[in-house]
């Protein structure tokens, strides 16, 4: 059996499911055991000190407002860069608009908005209040924070194929006998500059990071050169990158000068573009989330679809692994991966 899906065979796809699901809540069930005083301890102060009134609650909402803005987007991190080149592209989906927004009604304002109700719990923003500076510097330090969280969590995604790729290393070179120019190039490059190669691998967008990741678990490249150069390369100097891009290209008028010359152009488009622009600007200052026009809808949509797609995408890997496993072409020593 070549491959397996669940149109084709959805008895036993939803069997290596079971079993794959069974197997990492067995695990994740162990290792609460194993801490099962400290773990109630915990969860007893902070459950007591969250029902007790008294003049901490202020602090303990603060905290809690800052934990869930910080799960969030390390979180979105994570998803954009786990599953090696299927994960979900929040930074189109989430961070990049966050960002756009930003970047537009600072130009509208004249001045870097505040966030409303918080920081931590950005909904809107503050009306236009007293112009001030809102130069392309301001904007990109502006989106710092959210933009280094969401940047290690792409790190943290990293990190799974790296740990299984060192566990199952092999003990000779042999799988490498037949590679292409690119993989020889990437294992020459790494067994000599390991550091250096994994910083340039990650700081620009590109396919190989997956490649170099999992070549470099292979050739047992230590755990903290692997994250020190992987974080440099993906939450300071990529994201960097990433964010530069969006801050320059909707900060000022100049979508407004784009799709307007497109409209000069091509009569028939009318003033849709620019009424679009109007409306979402105006959106960001509204409490309630405003108006829904037919961009958002058709946002919302896409938004979805994504989801869907990589929810599907990583329960197909999970089974495709499992089948493996239970095949014997497969067997991960988990005893191997060790933090060196």
């Amino acid at each position: 059996m070549s491959s397996i899906s669940l149109l084709k065979h959805p008895k036993l796809y939803l069997q290596l499911l079971y079993r794959a699901i069974s197997r990492v809540v067995k695990r994740i069930v162990s290792k609460l055991i194993d801490y099962t005083l400290l773990i109630l301890l915990t969860f007893y102060i902070l459950f007591m000190s969250y029902i007790l009134p008294g003049p901490h609650q202020t602090y303990m909402n603060l905290c809690l407002e800052i934990i869930e803005y910080i799960i969030w987007w390390v979180g979105l991190g994570i998803l954009s860069s786990i599953g090696l080149g299927t994960g979900l592209h929040t930074f189109v989906i989430f961070l990049g608009p966050f960002i756009a927004k930003l970047a537009s009604v600072s130009s509208l304002c004249s001045t870097i908005p505040e966030l409303k109700p918080s920081r931590w719990a950005f909904k809107y923003f503050e009306d236009c209040s007293s112009p001030g500076s809102s130069d392309l510097s301001s904007i990109i330090f502006a989106v710092q924070l959210e933009s280094f969280l969401w940047g290690f969590g792409t790190v943290l995604g990293e990190l799974p194929p790296y740990l299984v790729a060192k566990g199952a290393r092999y003990d000779d070179d042999q799988e490498y006998n037949e590679e292409g120019k690119i993989k020889q190039f990437l294992r020459e490059a790494l067994q000599k500059y390991a550091f250096i190669t994994l910083c340039l691998c990650a700081s620009v967008p590109n396919p190989l990071f997956d490649l170099a990741g999992l070549m470099a678990g292979h050739f047992g490249i230590p755990f903290f050169e692997f994250f020190i150069a992987t974080t440099i390369g993906k939450a300071i100097v990529k994201v960097q990158i990433q964010v530069f891009f969006v801050c320059l290209l909707f900060s000022g008028n100049r979508l407004e000068v784009f799709f307007g010359g497109i409209e000069k152009n091509f009569k028939f488009f009318g003033s849709f573009f620019t009424d679009i622009i109007k409306k979402q600007k105006n959106a960001n200052f509204a409490k309630g989330g405003g108006e829904k026009n037919v961009f958002g809808m058709v946002w919302e949509g896409f938004i979805v679809l994504m989801v869907m797609f990589f929810v599907v995408s990583l329960v197909n890997s999970v089974v495709k692994r499992e089948y493996k496993i239970k095949r014997g072409e497969e067997e991960i020593p988990m005893s191997l991966i060790k933090f060196e």
